[in-house]
């Protein structure tokens, strides 16, 4: 992923994952604290299709990581997850590209 124009910190509901339907369900009344980063995913880069921005977003402890590359200057960076869909044991590993 390239970050692109940065990012924004907000609050939204939290959510749980529901096996039975296999979708996320709000909690009522219960907010989490959350960063949404523009980015262009590079993964198939195609120069006669070039991606489009979009915003992912991601939690407190990703977001860490993520600003850190900010600050050192890094925009490339490769993000990898751990897990499956609703685990909450889902991790996500994120590095520099060496592109």
């Amino acid at each position: 992923m390239f970050l692109e124009n940065g990012w924004e910190k907000k609050d939204v509901p939290a959510t749980e994952y529901d096996p039975a339907t296999k979708s996320y369900k709000e909690i009522p009344g219960k907010m989490v604290t959350k960063y949404d980063f523009e980015v262009l995913d590079l993964t198939t880069y195609d120069p006669v299709n070039p991606p489009k921005p979009q915003i992912r977003q991601r939690g407190v402890k990703d977001a860490t990581q993520i600003s850190y590359f900010i600050n050192e200057g890094v925009r490339e960076l490769v993000v990898v997850r751990n897990g499956n869909a609703g685990d909450q044991k889902t991790f996500y590993t994120i590095y520099p590209s060496n592109r």
